[in-house]
């Protein structure tokens, strides 16, 4: 994967983590407890589609469970905060877009697309009582950027050492580019980036957020 690749998808992980708490917009990633039912309204939600694999709906529950732990850990801790609590989000769409446009199996990646969408809508009426028809529309391209991201790898090989194009956008939200860049990361994929996130939050990493 080329830099420009690269550049493209750490800019789109900010923007996403960004929309989400953009003023007006509702978001369940206010406080533990809604962030935990918005995860498992998800997680309901998707497993109903039928879009996926037993295998992916697995990969889906673990790395909700992983991004759960890490913000109950963080609340009792007292070192829960608005920007912590965002780079746990990213963690979590990032790998769920990854998901959808990477491992083989399930329906067609534009199916698995749409249950996704259609579960962060339903996720989000649940916890919120609205849409955010931004953050969804942002996810629905970060699927397709990956989809094109892991399509040109298999034709030109090479990119983020062996890591997948989700767990290097996890690593971005993540401040990875400032922690020894994305060669550390080789091999990982959704569910190890998005656990590398919620450790570094726990710890008080990305950046001083």
């Amino acid at each position: 994967m080329t830099w420009t690749a690269r550049l493209a998808l750490s800019f789109l992980a900010v923007i996403c983590t960004q929309s989400l708490f953009a003023q007006g917009q509702n978001t369940p990633w206010s406080s533990t407890e809604l962030a935990d039912a918005f995860i498992n309204a998800f997680m309901n939600e998707a497993g109903r589609t039928g879009a996926f694999t037993a295998d992916q709906l697995d990969d889906m529950s673990t790395i909700g469970d992983t991004i759960k732990t890490a913000m109950d850990k963080m609340a009792r801790s007292n070192k829960s905060s608005k920007g912590k609590l965002q780079a746990l989000n990213m963690a979590f769409a990032s790998s769920m877009a990854e998901i959808a446009a990477v491992e083989q199996g399930g329906l067609s990646v534009d199916a698995k697309t749409n249950a996704i969408a259609d579960s962060l809508n339903s996720a989000f009426y649940q916890t919120t009582g609205a849409a955010n028809p931004q953050f969804v529309n942002e996810i629905r391209s970060l699927i397709t950027m990956f989809a094109q991201s892991s399509a040109n790898e298999v034709s030109y090989g090479g990119g983020y050492g062996g890591q997948s194009a989700g767990a290097a956008a996890s690593a971005a939200a993540a401040g990875g580019g400032g922690q020894g860049g994305y060669g550390n990361l080789g091999g990982q994929g959704a569910g190890a980036a998005a656990a590398a996130a919620a450790s570094a939050a726990e710890q008080g990493g990305y950046g001083g957020l």
